[in-house]
């Protein structure tokens, strides 16, 4: 599996402080518009994600997709999650074998979903070998659920419940990850996936009200 890696600092919202706020880089700037917008949805989402996170024992995150891999853009964890995964602002995970990277391809059209997986095989061979069959399982089930699973596949441990919260203009994934213990009842996954629902109900406005402006 390739590693988790860490985006470059120009994109990037800045933490001030315990990280209850954001602030744009310096160079983030010069991304223009789209940029602070994705720093103002990251903000807004942060209230909506820590409220999941405190729920699940649970690490909440919003995500966007960064070539073959998908880019955190915020991240809440709960006090007593129990997390065996270094994951923050910033960093990425290959889109074909995370959680947050099904997700995001569960809310593409057939064609362009097909497009990107190729993509995918291209840029790691191997791990798409790996990653294909489970990830097609997942998007399956996503029409059947309305969220998708990552159970163990390739975080040993953890399980994912995610959800393709806007794909235009700018792609946006919730996310919520937890102990595989806390998510082995169907129960708190459905939990999880419509609490994740939730939040994409009252963050798509805003959405749309960004893209708009």
């Amino acid at each position: 599996m390739a590693p988790v890696q860490d985006a470059g600092a120009w994109r990037l919202p800045v933490a001030d402080g315990d990280g209850s706020r954001f602030r744009p880089g310096l160079s983030i700037l010069t991304l223009g518009y789209s940029a602070l917008d994705t720093v103002e949805l990251a903000a807004l989402a942060r209230p909506l994600l820590e409220d999941i996170a405190n729920r699940f024992k649970a690490a909440a995150s919003l995500s966007t997709r960064e070539g073959t891999s998908m880019l955190y853009l915020q991240r809440c964890e709960a006090g007593d999650a129990y997390l065996r995964l270094n994951v923050r602002v910033g960093s990425e995970v290959p889109i074909i074998s995370s959680g947050t990277g099904w997700a995001y391809l569960a809310g593409l059209p057939a064609a362009q979903r097909k497009q990107v997986m190729q993509e995918c095989r291209k840029a790691d061979p191997a791990l798409y070998r790996n990653a294909e069959k489970p990830a097609l399982a997942a998007i399956a089930d996503f029409g059947r659920d309305g969220y998708v699973t990552n159970v163990d596949t390739f975080f040993p441990g953890l399980t994912t419940v995610s959800i393709p919260l806007a794909m235009e203009p700018v792609p946006y994934v919730l996310i919520c990850t937890s102990a595989s213990s806390v998510f082995a009842p169907t129960a708190v996954r459905e939990e999880a996936g419509q609490a994740l629902i939730a939040a994409a109900k009252q963050l798509r406005p805003i959405v749309e009200r960004l893209a708009a402006d």
